[in-house]
């Protein structure tokens, strides 16, 4: 008798855990993907010279899907240490034409993100389909959004 209250009791705790656990991570989940932070360090800005540092710049996450009309919000933190944009891209020559030429800001442009800035991109402007975008001031920083 003793030994089924044990296991009774042990299904019953992993059960009630799981069920938590599935809620808390199921809203963080679609919480996460219209959340994109802008992430720099001390490193100094390009015009002043390369540091290795700077390759850690980022947004994160670099790609999301989003669903038409969810907004994308994008949060350059305050602990940040140098302005950004959220620019995209469109090519503008023929994909057999080399080199490749793209047009900036045609669709959207946040203008300067000082750190503690956030932009919202509203998507229910932009058609279903991928793109590409970037930081104009740190081109190496980009990623890409799909929108369903």
């Amino acid at each position: 008798m003793r030994f089924r209250m044990h296991w009774l009791g042990l299904v019953v705790v992993v059960g009630v855990a799981a069920v938590l656990l599935s809620l808390a991570t199921s809203g963080e989940v679609a919480a996460d993907g219209r959340h994109v932070v802008i992430k720099d360090n001390d490193a100094p800005s390009p015009l002043q010279g390369f540091d290795p540092r700077q390759g850690r710049w980022q947004f994160n996450p670099t790609n999301i899907e989003v669903a038409r009309g969810e907004p994308v919000v994008f949060q350059s933190p305050p602990s940040n240490d140098h302005p950004h944009t959220v620019t995209n891209l469109a090519r503008t020559s023929a994909p057999t034409t080399v080199p490749v030429s793209f047009l900036a800001g045609n669709l959207f442009d946040s203008g300067l993100l000082q750190p503690g800035d956030i932009y919202t991109l509203n998507t229910g402007t932009l058609a279903p389909g991928n793109y590409a975008f970037l930081c104009r001031l740190h081109p190496w920083m980009n990623g890409e959004i799909t929108v369903r």
